[in-house]
């Protein structure tokens, strides 16, 4: 679990002895490497989400108030959505499988989103070209 940088880790002592090879809880860090390392990833609303698209991890969102959420993954077909705390083990697993509908829905969904790959070549050759050929204005 990465804290929020507006929570108080103070509030999670009650957690610090389940940290375990499948729990840990983080106050600072790269969300991008907690990504990496992840199986799954789960937020209630987050750019963290995204990331977990980018990096093509399984996520959930979970949304236990009911108000629709502005950036809805699950709505755009990149997450799956629990809404009761009861689903959450059942989802969790469903995700974990590779071969279920659900995780297979996801992993096509996050294929069609087309993030490039080579972004950073393409503007690295196009700002080279730039240069090499002048801006005409």
């Amino acid at each position: 679990y990465k804290l929020h940088p507006n929570e108080d880790k103070n509030d999670f002592n009650k957690y610090k002895n389940y940290n375990s090879d499948n729990f840990r809880l983080i106050k600072n860090g790269d969300s991008s490497c907690i990504v990496s390392m992840s199986d799954i990833v789960m937020t209630f609303f987050s750019t963290v989400g995204l990331q977990a698209v980018v990096a093509n991890k399984p996520l959930i969102t979970i949304n236990l108030t009911g108000k629709r959420y502005e950036l809805d993954y699950a709505e755009m077909g990149y997450a799956k959505q629990v809404t009761d705390l009861e689903n959450l083990s059942d989802m969790i697993r469903a995700l974990l499988d590779s071969n279920s509908n659900e995780s297979l829905e996801l992993a096509v969904n996050r294929r069609d989103i087309g993030i490039p790959t080579d972004s950073a070549q393409t503007i690295a050759k196009l700002t080279v070209s730039l240069m090499e050929n002048g801006i005409n204005h």
